[in-house]
């Protein structure tokens, strides 16, 4: 089985636009700058 076939079975489609990846990840803007916030706190207690 070739990898094109199992592409093919599982149904992929290739990326046509960055709409393709456009994922819902964060219920909302607040909930994405708390994430943000945590994040770079981390990064700075690491580079610390």
């Amino acid at each position: 089985m070739t990898i094109t076939d199992l592409l093919t079975a599982k149904g992929v489609q290739p990326i046509r636009s960055l709409d393709d990846l456009q994922a819902d990840t964060f219920e909302s803007d607040e909930e994405l700058e708390e994430f943000l916030a945590f994040y770079r706190a981390e990064r700075q207690r690491d580079l610390g």
